[in-house]
């Protein structure tokens, strides 16, 4: 009889450590996705990066020289700031919620506009004016990123969101203005890889890892990221051992309590880490 419990009792603690190793596993997904949760509300991603657009129906090599309008209606709770990056084949002027922000001409560069002291609570407007006066090729690129006070950050950049329209009517930039009538704009392409803004036909499309819509220029709040994942871990090994003590699995409670002392649970907290590390890496921080 005591062969018995000794048996079944080796029995609970192979099962225990069996479990353990499978939670380890767990833990190793859940801090990759808390992770990629975690930098998401901090900052853009790639996928909302801007897109070059023109009005609906013309080939983007086959433009005549006139001008086409564009407007970008988005709400907002709370800005704290924002910024306007804007490029164009082949001139540009460019308002917000009727007030002119400045004009330019090219696309082999970006103008940068701070929109701290122009937004505002709600309804906002994005108006912009592209002249084509030289060559077949026009298009409009324009990245908008705005953050609210609590620290969420929000695209609206260019793409078929974006209304245009070729003859509009006056005051067209103001917010009054009903554009329910304006088709939704055309994209040719992502701003950084299409032809023949970006690159020259032919030539290829140099590959580059993915990452965070350029982390705001390499700014990434890691301690921020770090505490949320102390938390979720500290979180995830309550209800662990809560479950294994409802079970009556006490061995698994054991295991759990000293995982930092045993050393398969030391090896598996620096593989967690290393895991945290090389994610951080590959989204480009």
């Amino acid at each position: 009889m005591p062969d018995a419990n000794k048996q079944t009792t080796q029995q609970n603690i192979t099962y225990s450590r069996s479990s353990a190793r499978k939670c380890g596993r767990l833990w190793s997904v859940s801090t990759l996705l808390m992770l990629g949760w975690v930098l998401h509300q901090g900052q853009p991603l790639v996928g909302q990066e801007a897109e070059w657009i023109w009005a609906s129906g013309a080939s983007k090599d086959q433009v005549p020289n006139q001008s086409c309008h564009f407007r970008r209606t988005f709400t907002v709770g709370n800005p704290e700031t924002g910024e306007l990056t804007i490029a164009a084949d082949d001139s540009y002027e460019v308002f917000i919620n009727g007030q002119r922000l400045g004009s330019g001409q090219g696309y082999r560069q970006l103008d940068r506009y701070d929109l701290s002291k122009v937004l505002k609570r709600g309804k906002n407007v994005v108006a912009v004016k592209v002249s084509n006066t030289d060559g077949p090729t026009a298009a409009l690129a324009v990245r908008l990123l705005v953050k609210e006070q609590e620290g969420k950050w929000l695209s609206f950049s260019s793409n078929s969101n974006w209304k245009a329209n070729l003859r509009p009517l006056p005051l067209w930039q103001m917010p009054i203005y009903n554009d329910r009538r304006w088709l939704a704009a055309e994209s040719y392409g992502k701003l950084g890889s299409t032809v023949p803004w970006d690159r020259p036909k032919g030539v290829a499309v140099e590959q580059q890892p993915m990452g965070l819509l350029e982390a705001l220029d390499g700014l990434v709040d890691i301690r921020r990221a770090t505490d949320a994942l102390r938390s979720e871990q500290r979180l995830f090994h309550h209800l662990l051992a809560e479950h294994a003590l409802r079970a009556g699995h006490v061995d698994l409670a054991g295991v759990l309590a000293g995982h930092e002392q045993h050393p398969g649970g030391q090896r598996r907290a620096k593989e967690d880490q290393a895991v945290g590390k090389e994610k951080l890496q590959v989204d480009g921080t």
